[in-house]
């Protein structure tokens, strides 16, 4: 068996798309949102459609042409739907990506940020970068050394408010 006949071609499949949480928990704000609009374009396409028939009918200055079949079951909820359209707002998107950008450049231009031994600067490569700064869930560790090249210093971190280590960062040396 060769190609995708093979036990690693027949288990490969589609990669699920990476999102950060502040992505994943807006996209699924929205989708609430959007199931809340439909709900309420419903209740009140029915509403209005109650009301044009006993009502709306009552007050002689406003002529309702004779509309088709089509009428109540669109036209009416239809205008709900645009009314309710601005729940869900477009712009939300475009402003969390311009952020994103923003620290992203701000963590390339942090002068605090250069490796001191080859004077290299902080370079964000993703835009992401700062939101997933803060979700750190698992600390994967070098025991062999071969990617660290044997310098797995502690500097300093902070756990639950409490600061271990100092500023310059030679607190275990």
């Amino acid at each position: 068996m060769i190609g995708n006949e093979t036990k690693l071609g027949m288990s490969r499949g589609i990669p699920e798309p990476k999102l950060t949480a502040v992505d994943a928990m807006i996209d699924k704000l929205t989708g609430a949102i959007f199931v809340f609009q439909i709900v309420v374009v419903i209740v009140l396409g029915i509403a209005g459609n109650v009301w044009k028939d006993t009502e709306a009918r009552k007050q002689w200055y406003v002529e309702y042409p004779n509309e088709g079949p089509w009428y109540e079951v669109l036209v009416i909820p239809l205008r709900f739907e645009l009314l309710c359209s601005i729940m869900i707002p477009i712009s939300i998107k475009v402003s969390l990506d311009l952020v994103k950008s923003l620290y992203a450049k701000f963590i390339d231009w942090d002068n605090e940020m250069i490796d001191l031994e080859t004077s290299t600067r902080s370079h964000a490569t993703n835009t992401a970068i700062s939101e997933d700064l803060g979700q750190v869930e698992y600390i994967l560790t070098d025991k062999t050394g071969t990617l660290t090249e044997n310098k797995m210093i502690f500097k300093r971190c902070c756990i639950s408010g409490i600061f271990y280590g100092n500023e310059s960062g030679d607190a275990l040396k």
